[in-house]
């Protein structure tokens, strides 16, 4: 599959970012297919998800060149918009190597408090991959962002407190917006 997607990539386009969304149990797994395409293309690789934000030391990972830590809506706009003119390096929410192989750690943002800012979601794309999504009778919405609980067994408590004074961890889409969407 990486042979694959390496010919394809060269073939028919070469990135300047690839972005993955990663979680632990997946994390080797994309390091392999990033060295893999790293072999043959130059791109920028960005990891981010739950796996580089609990384990920020992913960052020195070999070939992976920046990490985004906790919410990255914004943040990779950001980067996009500060790579083109070669500030990325001081973008907020994310980690990277310097030339020498120094980590550069940009400090958090706060989270993001008016959800309904968001464009909805492109849910055709999905559709159009699957007859299953698109015929369920059901769809899902996403109304609201953060937990205020702290169970044992989950990640919250941990972003909760990386997140401690940088805005309300409980955030909801306005009725309108849900209404609209």
């Amino acid at each position: 599959k990486v042979l694959f997607l390496t010919i394809f990539l060269n073939f028919y386009f070469s990135p300047d970012i690839i972005g993955y969304s990663i979680m632990s149990c997946e994390a080797s797994d994309y390091l392999l297919i990033n060295r893999t395409l790293k072999n043959s293309l130059s791109f920028f690789s960005i990891f981010g998800g739950p796996h580089p934000t609990f384990f920020p030391d992913f960052i020195n990972e070999q070939r992976v060149d920046g990490i985004c830590i906790g919410e990255g809506d914004i943040t990779f706009i950001e980067f996009i918009e500060n790579l083109e003119r070669k500030t990325y390096q001081n973008t907020s929410n994310m980690y990277f190597k310097d030339s020498n192989g120094n980590v550069i750690k940009n400090d958090l943002r706060p989270l993001i408090d008016n959800l309904d800012g968001f464009p909805f979601p492109d849910r055709d794309v999905l559709f159009a991959k699957s007859s299953m999504l698109a015929s369920n009778s059901v769809k899902s919405f996403l109304a609201s962002r953060g937990c205020p609980y702290k169970c044992t067994y989950c990640f919250n408590h941990s972003f909760n407190k990386m997140y401690e004074g940088k805005g309300k961890i409980l955030r909801h889409k306005s009725v309108k917006y849900l209404i609209e969407e």
